[in-house]
């Protein structure tokens, strides 16, 4: 019954409703579930003056199946992915560029695409900055993420930098190990004086042997302070900064 509604159904509303509860159908049988989300997305409807019903894919539940349709139908989660892209509306772009961000760091299977489509804008570049940053706990590809997180370190928009130095968000006090290598790097770049909470605030919750950074932090403060006087308030910011480091 899933399947006929897919195909003859024309309002957009009922088909956000059929694709929510097409969920079982997914976990017992993917073949029908392509089947019917082939049929649900069918630009036939285009034609009727009807709304692109790729528009599904922009809400909650599409973005929530994004991974499970990447993991287990990549075919069919690459085919998804370029029909975002290749939309009018600016926010099916961006959630576009999400779905290949977070496809790359899984299995890296469009790195050129994924480089293209990250200098198309601004936003699109700190979308990027945010999934690399959650990414880098996870992936298999972290060396690919420590490259991009370097580069995007030293980026010329405020918003990227402070995307980018999430890495340090969410780190557990017993896992920093892994992120000693980047966060002596982060240190010694722009990102650094410009968003330092959470990396400060990190090595502050750190149970190994974080000393080294903490002096090369306090260093790279001072440096900072020193060649920009007050300016545009960074004295202030730089004493705040000083007040969460772990010694303090």
């Amino acid at each position: 019954m899933i399947e006929d509604r897919c195909e003859s159904e024309p309002t957009t509303s009922v088909r956000l409703n059929i694709f929510q509860a097409m969920t079982p159908l997914f976990n017992d049988n993917k073949d029908r579930y392509k089947s019917a989300l082939n049929k649900l997305m069918d630009t036939a409807n285009i034609a009727h003056g009807l709304p692109d019903p790729i528009n599904i894919l922009g809400t909650h539940d599409g973005v929530r199946m994004h991974k499970y349709l990447d993991y287990w139908l990549p075919e069919l989660a690459d085919e998804l992915v370029q029909r975002l892209l290749a939309s009018q509306e600016r926010q099916l772009l961006l959630i576009g560029a999400w779905w290949l961000y977070c496809q790359n760091f899984r299995h890296g299977r469009q790195l050129h695409k994924m480089d293209e489509i990250v200098e198309l804008s601004d936003q699109h570049r700190t979308l990027f900055a945010g999934v690399v940053a959650g990414a880098y706990s996870w992936t298999e590809y972290r060396h690919l993420a420590e490259e991009k997180l370097l580069q995007l370190f030293e980026d010329y928009d405020p918003e990227v930098l402070e995307q980018a130095a999430e890495v340090f968000r969410d780190v557990k006090n017993e896992d920093f190990t892994p992120y000693l290598e980047i966060a002596g790097k982060f240190i010694r770049s722009k990102a650094f004086i410009e968003k330092s909470f959470f990396l400060l605030h990190a090595l502050g919750e750190a149970t190994c042997d974080v000393s080294e950074l903490i002096i090369g932090a306090t260093e790279r403060l001072i440096e900072s302070v020193a060649e920009r006087g007050d300016q545009h308030g960074s004295r202030g910011t730089a004493l705040y900064q000083f007040d969460l480091l772990p010694w303090n």
